[in-house]
């Protein structure tokens, strides 16, 4: 059963204008800003009350293209730092703060999270423990992907890179139901679709995913996409569907996330040599008409503190990253990682 409660607000730690990051929080290349939420039928009661505030792409990622673009979402934490390892508990189980979330894509590479979730007037938002959240916390995106103008009509196959868990429901006509289950505490994990989908121009795919942050501090979430081939008599072959990546974790072996922005790997660079690329902006449209992007009306952000990868074939030692909405791989030490980057003991997703 779903918990609503009240959600504590800190002391004033940052100044925040329109949709620039503040000074001293890296937020990717968006910034947090606060609006009164646009009532919705499907918003929780806590987050549809009168004059509860909507946060404005935490994580950071690039502008908002318009109003209508964009993936709304609530936030759940526990009650007294449960660690129920799944992220399902988080949203079932857990306490509904009084937010409404808007974020611009799903575009957070593996990176260090301490800065929480600030409101407009620079506080921060705390569990009724006085704690901030930046760690055992949930969030439940709805929104719908279709084709951007550059993107070609055909079939495509999805994955997830999460730490720690997420779970991919879509909508092809019966409801939502499960299409990646990448769930559970872990580091940065790439999690790959077992069939595709066909999008023409008109294709408009309703889409849920479910994500949590366990243990302090890394987290990581990125929706990737390429084209396959078409099906043979509706099958896809599953040869076209196999990548060495699928399945392959560690916060290491993705990016250097030791540095700000995050640099990619050799790793990260050799999945988009093969055709992988993150969903853009232009690709998420909020989950029905009723909801309108209210972080649209604010100033042009600053330049991105998490770089967007372009494809490439020839991996760069030592790229060097450069604000745009995916990262630009660069080499990492190693493929394994230990203690902290891990994702146990005191890592998060």
């Amino acid at each position: 059963m779903k918990v609503s409660h009240a959600l504590f607000i800190s002391s004033a730690v940052f100044t925040l204008s329109a949709c620039n990051v503040p000074t001293g929080v890296v937020a990717g290349n968006s910034a947090v800003e606060v609006f009164p939420a646009s009532p919705s039928p499907s918003a929780p009661s806590a987050s549809s009350s009168p004059g509860a505030p909507a946060v404005c792409d935490p994580f950071g990622s690039s502008q908002v293209v318009s109003t209508q673009n964009g993936i709304y979402s609530h936030l759940y934490y526990p009650s007294s730092g449960q660690d129920w390892g799944d992220v399902m508990s988080y949203i079932n189980l857990g306490l509904e703060a009084p937010v409404d979330l808007y974020f611009n894509q799903l575009n957070v590479p593996t990176r260090s999270f301490s800065e929480g979730f600030s409101t407009q007037d620079g506080t921060l938002l705390e569990d009724q423990n006085g704690n901030t959240l930046y760690e055992w916390f949930a969030l439940d995106f709805q929104t719908q992907i279709r084709l951007g103008p550059l993107d070609v009509p055909g079939r495509y196959q999805f994955a997830i890179l999460s730490d720690d868990g997420s779970i991919m429901q879509i909508d092809q006509g019966l409801g939502l139901n499960q299409f990646i289950n990448n769930d559970g505490e872990t580091p940065s994990r790439l999690a790959c679709a077992t069939s595709g989908i066909d999008f023409s121009s008109t294709t408009s795919l309703p889409m849920r995913m479910d994500y949590f942050q366990g243990p302090r501090y890394n987290i990581a979430l990125m929706l990737l996409w390429r084209q396959v081939p078409e099906t043979v008599n509706g099958v896809d072959d599953p040869a076209n569907l196999e990548d060495s990546a699928c399945g392959q974790s560690g916060n290491d072996l993705w990016f250097n996330w030791n540095v700000t922005p995050s640099v990619p790997t050799d790793y990260w660079l050799s999945l988009l040599s093969r055709g992988w690329t993150v969903l853009t902006p232009e690709n998420y449209f909020l989950p029905n008409t009723t909801l309108s992007n209210p972080c649209t009306t604010s100033a042009t952000p600053t330049p991105s503190a998490t770089p967007t990868p372009s494809p490439t074939v020839t991996a760069n030692p030592s790229p060097t990253p450069t604000p745009s909405s995916n990262p630009t791989p660069s080499p990492t030490s190693s493929s394994t990682c230990t203690g902290d980057a891990c994702g146990g003991g005191s890592i998060g997703i």
